[in-house]
This record gives C-alpha cells, structure tokens and sequence, in this order.
C-alpha cells in the first residue's frame, strides 16, 4: 500500500470514530442516553486502544516484516492523536453539560499525563528509521 492511501486509511478512520462518537453524544444530550455514557464509552476505547497499541509495539521486537511493521506504526500515531482528541473533547462535553467535578478534572489530568508518558515510552519500542549511507 502506498503511503498516501495509507494516510487516507487512517483519516477515513479517524473520521468513522469520529462520526461514532458524535453519535453517543447526540444520544446523550437528548437524554436516550446517561449524560455519563460517553465519557464512559472515550475511557474504555482510550483504553482499549492503549493496549492494542502497546501490544503491537512490543510485538515490532519479534517482527522481521516490513508490511506489517508500518501498519502497527501507523495504528500507534493513529491512538496517539486520536487519545489527545477525544479526551479535549470529553471536558468540552463536560463543560457544557455541567458534569464536572474535581475528580474528573484528575481523570482528564490523568489520561493527558499517561498519554504523555505513553508516547515517550513507545519511543524506545517504535523502530528508528534506517539511514541511508552516503557512498
């Protein structure tokens, strides 16, 4: 696969979680759903996400393939920036319905700091980019 089409891969995705999760905060704000539901739905992808993350990272060690090798890197930037997405998204949701207290500010606090501390440990898990030598 090219890398423009792999781009267009993950924005189509990014895209579908999106339109995913406008759709439980639509339910929510109409009150088919509990105000807390989508908070609860972001944490447990957030989650999820972090997992598979890591796992295919550890797994890039054992790996000896190149095309499996960029889809796994491509799916940890793709939870990075998605993780700093939805959780502004989350405390904007928040913010406009009234739901917050001090806990949640920590658990808001919390996610940007694990996401933080997440990135720079994938940096020793992630591959580094093969230099070419000048002959």
């Amino acid at each position: 696969m090219k890398k423009w089409q792999e781009f267009l891969l993950w924005v189509v995705c990014f895209a579908f979680i999106d339109v995913t999760f406008e759709f439980i905060k639509t339910l929510a704000e109409n009150g088919t759903l509990s105000k807390w539901t989508f908070a609860l739905v972001a944490l447990t992808v957030f989650i999820i996400g972090w997992l598979v993350a890591f796992i295919g990272a550890k797994s890039l060690k054992n790996q000896k393939t190149e095309k499996k090798n960029s889809w796994i890197v491509g799916l940890v930037y793709f939870v990075m920036v998605w993780s700093v997405c939805m959780t502004f998204d989350v405390m904007k949701y928040s913010l406009e319905n009234n739901i917050l207290n001090t806990y949640y500010f920590f658990g808001i606090g919390a996610a940007l700091m694990f996401t933080g501390w997440a990135c720079c440990r994938l940096e020793t898990f992630l591959p580094k980019p093969k230099r070419k030598q000048k002959k």
